[in-house]
């Protein structure tokens, strides 16, 4: 279920879930190269003293790629005689601690896919997902996705 922020006396509904204070959400992007870019600049990637990215202290991610639809349908001696359906955006999964969510740095960026940012439209939603649009990045709903590829324990 999405998640209702109060701002400049007016309530904006973001397309994430908040559950035990841990914020989920999900982001599609047309590559790794463009959530990279995005997760640096709101600080869910960071880079560590080696050069290389990490999940910033409080947040777990999981960088799923392309997601299969559809399976391929095979005959009995395991040839194709349908493709599988791949969606090859790339989708990533991330979850912010409770102490991350309290301190209300995630806000900002919610709220700029609320304000700046339009629906998800049919040709852009994977079954049934809820969710908003930002400069060729989809912030969703992961309580929306009807067939959640990973879930956090």
């Amino acid at each position: 279920m999405s998640y209702v922020i109060s701002a400049n006396d007016e309530e904006f509904t973001v397309p994430v879930s908040i559950r035990g204070g841990v914020l989920h959400a999900a982001i599609r992007a047309v590559d790794q190269a463009t959530y990279r870019a995005l997760a640096l600049e709101a600080g869910i990637l960071v880079v560590d003293d080696d050069g290389r990215l990490r999940d910033a202290p409080g947040v777990t991610t999981c960088e799923i790629g392309a997601v299969t639809l559809r399976a391929a349908e095979l005959d009995v001696d395991g040839l194709v005689i349908r493709a599988a359906d791949i969606d090859e955006r790339w989708h990533v999964n991330f979850w912010l601690s409770p102490a991350l969510v309290a301190r209300g740095v995630w806000e900002g960026w919610a709220l700029q896919w609320s304000i700046a940012g339009r629906a998800l439209l049919p040709a852009e939603i994977n079954k049934v997902e809820d969710g908003a649009v930002l400069d060729g990045i989809e912030l969703i709903d992961p309580d929306s996705v009807a067939s959640p590829v990973n879930v956090l324990l």
